[in-house]
């Protein structure tokens, strides 16, 4: 009877249109911060910050620090979503895609496959530098593998189909992939 009684409050909890609106969006973008995830709800920052603290308290949802920013997780799937809880791992993956940069080197050995290291911050749209800086934090979140051969350096996504499902099913918004849409739409996502 206790864990009936959790699940109907849990699921009263959505019967607001707005939290239903913030949970939602925060399944379907787990890893925004709290500032994009009011942009795809469509709610004040302030409002989602508020139904975000709701949905954590009822276990339904988490925050982490993560690079100064504040990025929500869902904890649970709901009669609302069909997506399945993420891993710690998962987490940590798309809290570095939910980086505009990263994502766009992400697209681009999606679709090129193997890139050195200056080939994928053209692509990126960056300097040498800030690619080298971006590589750092996949490489620590597993997202690629660097190789070594002769003078350059070449990157290669570890889980190329691990990628594909964790951005299937947690799309990234799409001002997230400007001038990558197409590349993106060509991987059929």
């Amino acid at each position: 009877m206790g864990v009936l009684l959790v699940v109907r409050e849990r699921e009263g909890l959505l019967e607001l249109e707005t939290r239903r609106r913030v949970f939602l969006a925060v399944q379907r973008y787990a890893g925004l911060p709290l500032a994009g995830l009011a942009k795809e709800a469509g709610l004040d920052e302030d409002l989602v910050r508020y139904h975000v603290r709701v949905l954590e308290r009822a276990g339904m949802a988490r925050t982490e620090e993560e690079g100064g920013m504040r990025r929500v997780y869902p904890l649970e799937a709901t009669p609302y979503g069909t997506v399945s809880p993420l891993t710690p791992e998962q987490r940590q993956l798309l809290g570095v895609l939910r980086r505009p940069a990263v994502l766009r080197a992400v697209v681009a050995l999606l679709d090129r496959g193997p890139l050195a290291v200056g080939e994928l911050a053209l692509a990126c749209g960056v300097r040498p530098s800030t690619a080298s800086h971006h590589l750092r934090s996949m490489e620590q979140a597993g997202l690629v593998h660097v190789e070594s051969k002769g003078r350059e350096r070449i990157v290669q996504l570890r889980d190329r189909d691990g990628v594909l499902r964790l951005l299937a099913d947690h799309p990234p918004p799409r001002d997230l992939v400007q001038g990558f849409v197409e590349a993106w739409d060509d991987l059929g996502l």
